[in-house]
């Protein structure tokens, strides 16, 4: 049998100042190590050291990208390969993202200012575990620069569903606009607000949950005068409110 000896060799080596000190453009395939990390980089023909990534590590557990908190690249938006995601890419990827979220205690207007920008075109708000002091509909107001907009420009129509009692109506040319009703029982308000930010009609469509349960709400406004707002406002006709809100806006892509 023969025995084919390989000669023992050594790679490039040199401390971290030495390195990046001489700069030097390694041979493809040529390692060059890094005794101070421990840790060596394979050159490529072209990249300068400093330009080159660690690519070989004595221990893999010494790489600090893999621990504590791993890192990861970033991946391009909307990349839907195999590739790992980071958070990052999760974050941009969402749906939603939380820009208001606040509690209100016998309120008897919540004013939100602020929450709505060119960022997004339309936005959720939900209010949620919210009593009245007294059993009545719940008004809104949209606005901009933290004051309320009172112009007889608002127009909504809604649908009232009382166990097997239906009831409905419309109005146009009011000062303020529908959402639902609150009560002194739990309930909740899931409302969508398309442009409110643009110089254009911010429409609402609400769908609300009140009386514990027994009633339901659905509705539909129009605010129709071309207008940018930042911000709105609830209320209830008579009585506070309490409870909590939460305003996400919609990511545009």
């Amino acid at each position: 049998m023969t025995t084919t000896e390989i000669a023992p060799y050594q790679n490039a080596r040199g401390t971290t100042s030495e390195w990046s000190t001489a700069n030097p453009t390694l041979l493809a395939g040529l390692i060059g190590w890094d005794t101070t990390l421990k840790r060596g980089k394979m050159g490529d023909g072209a990249t300068a050291w400093n330009s080159l990534p660690y690519s070989i590590y004595e221990d893999p557990w010494t790489n600090t990208a893999l621990l504590g908190n791993p890192t990861a690249p970033t991946q391009s938006p909307g990349d839907s390969s195999t590739k790992l995601a980071n958070t990052a890419f999760v974050q941009a990827a969402g749906g939603l993202t939380l820009i208001v979220a606040t509690s209100f205690v016998a309120s008897s207007v919540v004013n939100i200012n602020n929450c709505f920008t060119s960022t997004y075109d339309n936005y959720l708000m939900l209010i949620s575990k919210v009593t009245g002091s007294l059993a009545n509909v719940t008004r809104f107001r949209m606005r901009a620069s933290a004051a309320d907009n009172s112009a007889a420009s608002y127009a909504q129509q809604f649908m009232q569903v009382n166990n097997t009692t239906f009831a409905g109506g419309a109005t146009t040319g009011a000062t303020q606009g529908t959402l639902g009703a609150a009560d002194t029982t739990q309930g909740a308000l899931a409302v969508n607000i398309f442009n409110p930010a643009l110089a254009a009609y911010t429409d609402l469509r609400s769908q609300v949950n009140y009386a514990g349960g027994t009633q339901f709400y659905d509705a539909v406004a129009q605010h129709r005068v071309a207008t940018a707002f930042d911000g709105i406002s609830f209320y209830n006709d008579t009585g506070t409110l309490t409870g909590t809100v939460r305003i996400y806006g919609y990511k545009n892509s």
